[in-house]
């Protein structure tokens, strides 16, 4: 009996029938992590992108607009935005003129709205607020104005992978284009020093 045990086990050894099988049976649990994990960060660097493109839009919106901005025309611009992203979680936006004194150097905001949300946590800012984020702005001419357009995004992952909740954050800069200043509605004098 002995014998014919070790006979079997023998011939089970090289046995290698459903090797492929158990191959595959090893592998396949690697390869669906692989393909999730792959469509997650997929769709993390689309979220990236749809962002920053609604950052850009919403920049050259503004650059564009000769009449007096208000809350509505933002409000607008943040509707505008959610469709774009097709995100369901939804944006919020702050937009800040801001003016550059080289005899300073220091930034001065003209006026800075927040929209969306979660507005109360990236409330408009300030001098001393904008002053604390001088090395994110390229310096300007003086008497120029510069269209500061912040989104903020938040991405949650559909599938825990090991990527955390993020807030994607995107700060774009431009300059008014038809005209030399971007009022708030009801701001009559021109903020910025010219001389």
């Amino acid at each position: 009996m002995i014998a014919a045990l070790r006979k079997w086990v023998r011939r089970f050894s090289r046995d290698e029938d459903g090797g492929a099988a158990v191959e595959a049976m090893l592998v396949l649990p690697i390869l669906l992590w692989a393909f999730v994990a792959s469509f997650v960060m997929f769709d993390a660097y689309k979220k990236q992108t749809d962002g920053l493109k609604v950052s850009y839009a919403v920049a050259d919106a503004l650059s564009r607009e000769e009449n007096d901005i208000n809350q509505t025309f933002l409000n607008s611009m943040l509707k505008l935005s959610d469709f774009m992203t097709f995100s369901p979680e939804k944006l919020t936006q702050r937009v800040s003129i801001v003016c550059y004194s080289p005899q300073n150097q220091s930034y001065t905001v003209a006026w800075s709205r927040s929209t969306g949300p979660k507005k109360s946590s990236y409330p408009a800012h300030t001098n001393t607020s904008i002053h604390n984020e001088r090395g994110r702005l390229p310096v300007i001419p003086l008497g120029d104005q510069l269209i500061v357009v912040e989104t903020f995004m938040r991405f949650t992952p559909i599938v825990d992978i090991g990527l955390s909740d993020q807030i994607f954050e995107y700060w774009t800069f431009t300059r008014p284009r038809f005209t030399n200043q971007v009022k708030w509605q009801g701001q009559n004098s021109w903020v910025c020093p010219s001389a």
